[in-house]
């Protein structure tokens, strides 16, 4: 048996009681679970999914004009065939078919809402049933995923070399570009280190034969 709807009216002079931690709204939901897994369709068709299953709780605030505000508690089969997931008839034309696939969730939500019709879903819900996952660290473009400057200096590699050798790795790591080594990329060098003119070419070169021998740059 169905469980029938909760629904609580607020009048329009009276305070909302509920948090914004409780509920987020629909449009924002679900631009998260696009992150997720990657797709408009994609997330249309897992959300619809999850809330016909009663995975993932919602509820409607339907805004009346000088009344107030209905909250409904929805139910899993108020998601079977509804207005935000119209069922799409067996037999349609490809024109009739295009049309509908142009017809998506968010502009579905965007015209509800515009009648007073506004959908939150359980927070809680979404971060259980589509949980973000961590962002991969990056790495410079022309050092290996795998390879990364120690945090201390190498045994035999001097206190000056080591110094140019970070300066480096950390020019390269922002695009850094350089035609002459003896050159411009000394000059670029000494200037990142405030003007120090006790990095000879000589230094320089040792520091890149350590980032090249240690496969973090590729000069």
């Amino acid at each position: 048996m169905a469980k029938a709807r909760k629904r609580t009216t607020i009048a329009d002079s009276e305070p909302l009681q509920w948090t914004t931690d409780d509920w987020m709204p629909l449009t924002d939901a679900f631009l998260h679970i696009q992150q997720v897994v990657g797709g408009e369709e994609l997330a249309e068709e897992d959300l619809r999914r999850r809330l016909v299953s009663g995975d993932v709780e919602a509820q409607e605030r339907l805004v009346t004009p000088g009344e107030g505000i209905e909250i409904i508690l929805l139910a899993p089969e108020d998601f079977e065939d509804s207005l935000l997931f119209p069922r799409v008839p067996p037999n349609l034309n490809s024109l009739h078919r295009e049309a509908h696939r142009q017809n998506t969730l968010l502009r579905r939500i965007e015209r509800l809402r515009s009648d007073g019709h506004n959908f939150f879903l359980r927070r809680a819900g979404v971060c259980r049933a589509w949980p973000m996952r961590p962002a991969e660290p990056t790495s410079p473009p022309d050092v290996q995923r795998s390879k990364q400057l120690p945090t201390e200096r190498p045994e035999g590699l001097g206190p000056k070399a080591w110094l140019a050798a970070q300066e480096v790795y950390k020019l390269r790591g922002e695009g850094g570009k350089w035609i002459d080594i003896q050159h411009d990329l000394l000059g670029q060098i000494r200037k990142r280190l405030g003007g120090d003119e006790w990095l000879s070419k000589t230094t320089l070169k040792t520091a890149l034969a350590y980032l090249r021998e240690n496969g973090l740059i590729d000069l």
